[in-house]
Parts: structure tokens; sequence; C-alpha cells
């Protein structure tokens, strides 16, 4: 029997299509249990033996605690349960511990997340639990509002009780605990700028605004660029005038030295005391070096802090050394306003 080549072609297509099924199929069985791993929230570390049973101690104190009505004893002992071992249950009470001394803020964000962790899980009854005591204290939350001028500072760090709130969160309302909190404000070329707020337990928006002033640039003496090279050149002034005047020293004495040997007006009766006659004109050499340097540098930083104006002051302002042509010749000009 002959096939013909219409059915070899259907043939080659239909093969084709079950490839591509197959491949689909085996791309989907390999990449499912990632996604469900991803899920499922991340296991918590596995508490040795001596923390379990801490824990469980700690745990069964809190809940005494907590049926004395003695929550701010209780939620210490809840805190270090959960960080010994970490558990839902625990979960819970350190936030039903956090609502009953007046932590809202606190006691909501732990609820919100015992509700995730609870459906998850599939425990429907502690998710419902959960979820209905933080909808009741959304109502009752205080929140805090930072505000920041829309300026451009780049590297500006905004903190909220030493944690930092990124751009997204300026003008941000967040629920808060009531108490004191601070907010800094800090960055580079600016002085720190530091705020307190005493946030009461009253469900209201508080909002800490960060004045304008507050983020400008703090420019010190030595921040422009010239004022930096007049520092060097300050420093470099200072080394050799000390050093010329030590080589000035060394000549003065040498050349007392060769007089006192006999050497008058250039002439020296023997070799020692044309040594010495040598050793002073050296030494002289060196000291005019070193002053001549210093001077020139001490001048040079004179002329960069004083006379050369900074690139965000008026250009009118201060003094002004300029060239001036003539038909005589060339000077220049000194000039200044303040």
């Amino acid at each position: 029997m002959r096939v013909s080549g219409a059915s070899r072609v259907l043939e080659l297509k239909a093969m084709r299509f079950i490839c591509s099924v197959l491949g689909l199929i085996c791309a989907i069985a390999s990449t499912w249990p990632h996604a469900l791993m991803a899920a499922v929230p991340p296991a918590p570390p596995v508490a040795s033996p001596a923390d379990r049973a801490a824990a469980q101690v700690l745990f069964e104190q809190g809940r005494e605690l907590m049926q004395q009505k003695r929550a701010a004893e209780a939620c210490p002992r809840f805190e270090e349960s959960q960080k010994l071992d970490s558990g839902l249950g625990t979960q819970y009470h350190l936030a039903d511990c956090y609502e009953a001394i007046g932590r809202l803020a606190s006691a909501h964000t732990l609820f919100v997340e015992v509700a995730a962790r609870a459906r998850l899980l599939d425990q429907d009854q502690r998710e419902k639990v959960a979820r209905q005591r933080a909808e009741a204290l959304e109502p009752q939350l205080p929140k805090l509002s930072i505000d920041v001028p829309p300026v451009a500072t780049s590297g500006l760090v905004v903190e909220r009780d030493g944690s930092a709130v990124g751009r997204v969160q300026w003008g941000l309302a967040v629920p808060v605990d009531p108490g004191l909190h601070r907010v800094r404000v800090s960055g580079p070329g600016i002085t720190t700028w530091v705020a307190e707020i005493d946030i009461p337990s009253e469900p209201a928006v508080h909002t800490v605004s960060v004045p304008l002033l507050a983020l400008e640039r703090r420019d010190s003496f030595f921040t422009p660029l010239p004022h930096k090279i007049g520092l060097v050149a300050l420093g470099v002034g200072v080394v050799a005038l000390a050093t010329g005047g030590v080589f000035a020293l060394e000549a003065s004495s040498k050349n007392d030295g060769s007089v006192r040997a006999g050497c008058l007006d250039g002439r020296c009766p023997d070799e020692a005391s044309w040594a010495l006659r040598r050793k002073a004109l050296a030494a002289g050499d060196r000291a005019t070096w070193g002053l001549g340097i210093g001077l020139a540098s001490m001048a040079t930083a004179a002329v960069l802090f004083w006379v050369i104006p900074d690139s965000d002051s008026d250009p009118g302002e201060g003094v002004q050394l300029s060239p001036v042509a003539e038909r005589q010749g060339a000077s220049l000009r000194l000039a200044g306003r303040f």
C-alpha cells in the first residue's frame, strides 16, 4: 500500500503537535514544585531541644500573667519565647499582649501576619479570628507621616526610630504605636536634622514636616575646590618656610665658623676653612629656595582663599585681580566690592 504525499504531511504535523504538547507538559511538571514551594512561607529555623523547652516555659508564664492582667510583664515572655521557637500560637498571644498594653500598631501587624500564615496552612478558624482582630484595630490606629520637601538631594537619608524610610514612604501615613518617636534626616553636605514627636493613643494622623532650610547644603570653609587647593598650598608654604629657616640658621653658623677660620672676601687660608665656606654657601642656597617656595605658596594660598570667588557666591563680591592692556604696556588691576 502506497502512502500519498498529503498523508505523509499530515502525519508529520501530527507528530510535531504531539511533541509540542509533551514538551509543554514536561515544562509545567518541572516548574510547579518550585511555584508551590514559593507559595508556602519558609519554615522557621529548627530550635534546639533546650530552646524549645525554654520557649514553652516562657509561653506558659506569659499566659499566666495575661490571666492576672499583668500584660506589661507578659509581653517580654512572649517575645523571648517567639525568638527561641517561633510559632503561630505564640505570635497570636504576643499580638494580644501588645493590644493590651496599647501598642496597637504592633498588634495589628502581628494579627495580619498570623492571618496570612494561617491561611497558607489551611487553619481557617485561626485565620478568621486573627483577621477579625486586625480589622477591629484598624480604626483605632494612630499614624505618622513624614513630609519631606521635593528637593533633589542625592544621598538623603530619612530615619524613623532608627529605621530607614524610603522615598516612597515620604508623606505616607504609617501606623505607629503611641509614645515618643524620633525622626532623623541626614545626608552629604547638610546638617543632621532631628525631631521628636509624642504620639497620643487617639486615632489620628500626625505629621512631621522637614523644613526646607534643614536640607540646604552647609558648605564648610574648605568645601570649595579653590579653598581645598589653598589649604594644600598653605601647608606646603609652612613646611617650606620652616625648612628654609633651618637652612638659614645652618648657613649663618657655617659662615661664622669659616670667618673665624680666616676666610675673608671669598678667600680662605686652608682647605678646612674653605670646606666650611662651601657648606655655608650650600646651606644658604637651600635656605633661599625654601624661603622662596614658602612665600610663593603662602601667596598662592592667600589668593585662593580671598581673591578667587566661590562658585556659589556673587561674582561681583570679593577681591578681583585682572590684567589690563594699555598703550604703555600691561598692568594688573586689583579691585574689590563687599
